[in-house]
């Protein structure tokens, strides 16, 4: 019995600090800084929150920066987007003894999808990558 509550208890916990899982296809989105061309359809705006330690387990700033890419790619995959232009980030770190920004605790971005002809596509994500 201590041995099943154990391996539960090890198993969820395993589950809460995994990153969180792109859709097939969703990686092959292109996110950047700029704008998007003129020549690009707008389909809809995305947003990423994540507060580290709330939204999922406590995490690295590096699997912050993963876990966002991965959400915004995720919603734009669904309204059909081969490109994400970020508009806003914002991020907040606890700081040190020292005062110093140390650890990424907060990390709020929004976007805008868009359908492009695949020509004009940036040939590399720019943002986190």
């Amino acid at each position: 019995m201590r041995r099943t509550l154990l391996l539960t208890l090890l198993a969820g916990l395993t589950g809460c600090t995994s990153l969180t899982s792109i859709n097939p296809g969703a990686d092959k989105i292109v996110i950047t800084k700029q704008a998007a061309p003129s020549a690009c359809q707008y389909l809809g705006s995305l947003r990423s929150d994540d507060i580290n330690g709330v939204t999922y387990a406590y995490a690295s700033d590096d699997d912050m920066d993963k876990r966002e890419v991965i959400e915004l790619k995720n919603q734009a995959q669904k309204l059909g987007a081969n490109l994400i232009a970020v508009t806003h980030e914002t991020e907040s770190y606890s700081k040190n003894k020292e005062g110093q920004p140390a650890t990424l605790n907060q990390q709020f971005t929004t976007g805008e999808a868009y359908r492009c002809p695949v020509k004009i596509l940036p040939k590399q994500s720019d943002f986190h990558s």
